[in-house]
């Protein structure tokens, strides 16, 4: 909204607004993992219980590359965003 007022902008208002714009994209997951905004809180009849913060591994990958392939869920961090 072009009307807001400098003294009501803040991060979370800004990053709202993109989220909105972006949704749908890749970018909007990537701004927000990295900014931790908005807020996304999961359904609480949703599959999973929380916000997923990385892809499954291929089946392929843990049949053929099982010793490199972690033991981790689809909710724990990635090793750069601990």
């Amino acid at each position: 909204n072009a009307q807001v007022a400098s003294q009501t902008l803040s991060l979370e208002l800004i990053m709202k607004h993109k989220y909105i714009s972006t949704f749908g994209t890749n970018q909007a997951y990537a701004d927000y993992r990295r900014v931790g905004l908005p807020v996304i809180t999961p359904h609480p009849d949703g599959a999973l219980p929380a916000v997923p913060t990385r892809y499954p591994y291929a089946q392929d990958e843990i049949s053929y590359n099982t010793e490199n392939v972690p033991s981790v869920a689809i909710s724990d961090k990635l090793w750069w965003d601990k």
